[in-house]
């Protein structure tokens, strides 16, 4: 199972900005109360199921299809309109990133729309193999998406 991406470089500190906002957004919507935790966590956790890809079969289900999670937060009826404007901020943003993707067969009858990222169902597999440390370094993880996860997982 392979997917090939082309990737202009040129575009992708746009993308990042647009995702942060959409990260930040979906973080304070988990963090207002339990109600909204659980209203939020369902829909993430229904765009993270959306976005897994048949490489998770053999074990790299801690990353999802980006274009997918957000394109499925963004067609989701129950999200507030602000929220999904952000998702299809963000979408058409990664549309500018990835300019050519080229799937094997089971990539393209999973809809990969060619960038991953990182976003283990929970803190608790990193932890035990220290990636949890080595993500926490890297200049993206600052930039809102680890915040998102940490809301995400409750933690």
């Amino acid at each position: 199972m392979t997917t090939l991406s082309a990737i202009d470089l040129s575009t992708v500190d746009e993308a990042v900005a647009e995702l942060s906002e959409l990260a930040g957004a979906l973080e304070a919507k988990l963090e207002e109360g339990e109600e909204s935790y659980d209203f939020y966590n369902e829909i993430i956790s229904q765009a993270r199921g959306e976005g897994n890809l048949p490489w998770g079969e053999y074990g790299f289900e801690y990353y999802i299809d980006l274009p997918t999670f957000v394109k499925d937060l963004e067609a989701n009826p129950d999200l507030d309109l602000d929220i999904r404007g952000l998702a299809g901020d963000v979408g058409a943003a990664l549309d500018e990133v990835v300019v050519n993707v080229a799937n094997s067969k089971p990539m393209e009858d999973n809809s990969a729309l060619g960038l991953g990222i990182w976003f283990p169902p929970s803190e608790k597999p990193y932890g035990a193999y220290r990636g949890l440390l080595r993500y926490d370094d890297l200049q993206f993880a600052s930039q809102g998406w680890l915040d998102l996860l940490y809301a995400y997982w409750n933690v």
